[in-house]
């Protein structure tokens, strides 16, 4: 690493490993907090005249994941959506703490996808001679697009990513935005408070289907001078377009 010869911690190519050699000697570490929430799998990395969190950035693309930066003690890490469900009951209710719901919903689906990387790498050789990959899952209905990744080199890389861009966008997508009044800690510690990339659960069967849904707390906008108003995103993540990064200072 940069011209040292270091003895690494973890297996070389997976994402602890990648990003572990970025930040080497930038004072920051790894978040030891979530060691069993990784991504799995590796990657080749080739990157040049990129910043650390131009790097960084990289790595989550290839693994996916939600990246969690806490600034007060310098530490990173890489959390796998589907492995990461921690929920500590913070529930979203009518005549509880909601105030007003608001839904959004995307129908940009794709279940046909043409992916390509540098230099117009395709995956055809990898992929019994086709360009493409299929997700059929949510509908029949064959809606094509193409999605360019320039980072990626090699053809097993590049088809790893595109099938999970495509398991996303194969189905609808949708967020909540939900404005709450906050019970604080101090005046009602009995009561389970939102916290950034955790689960909430969100009752109003005005609005979800089957009156309540589970998602992950994608974003918090708390008013710092009434601390009861605050509004709570949550939503489904996407990882590569439209990357989710948490910071806790």
């Amino acid at each position: 690493i940069n011209g040292k010869q270091v003895a690494a911690p973890y297996e070389v190519g997976t994402a602890q490993y990648l990003i572990w050699c970025l930040i080497y000697d930038t004072g920051w570490s790894l978040d030891g907090s979530f060691g069993q929430y990784w991504p799995s799998g590796k990657f080749d990395l080739e990157t040049d005249k990129k910043s650390v969190l131009d790097n960084i950035n990289m790595v989550q693309e290839f693994f996916g994941g939600m990246l969690f930066w806490d600034s007060k003690n310098k530490r990173v890490a890489l959390v796998d959506e589907n492995k990461y469900r921690a929920d500590d009951g913070f529930q979203i209710r009518y005549r509880k703490n909601l105030i007003s719901v608001e839904r959004k919903d995307s129908h940009d689906i794709i279940t046909r996808l043409y992916p390509y990387g540098n230099s117009n790498l395709n995956i055809a050789a990898v992929n019994t001679n086709r360009e493409y990959i299929d997700d059929f899952s949510y509908t029949m209905e064959v809606l094509e697009d193409t999605l360019v990744n320039n980072d990626i080199h090699t053809q097993e890389y590049l088809l790893a990513w595109a099938r999970r861009q495509l398991s996303f966008l194969c189905k609808p997508r949708y967020s909540f935005s939900v404005d709450i009044f906050m019970y604080t800690q101090e005046k009602n510690a009995t009561n389970p408070q939102p916290v950034l990339g955790k689960l909430a659960k969100v009752y109003d069967p005005d609005i979800v289907a089957g009156g309540s849904v589970t998602q992950r707390i994608l974003k918090i906008e708390q008013n710092v001078f009434a601390e009861w108003d605050c509004k709570v995103t949550i939503g489904d993540v996407y990882s590569s377009l439209n990357n989710h990064r948490f910071s806790f200072n």
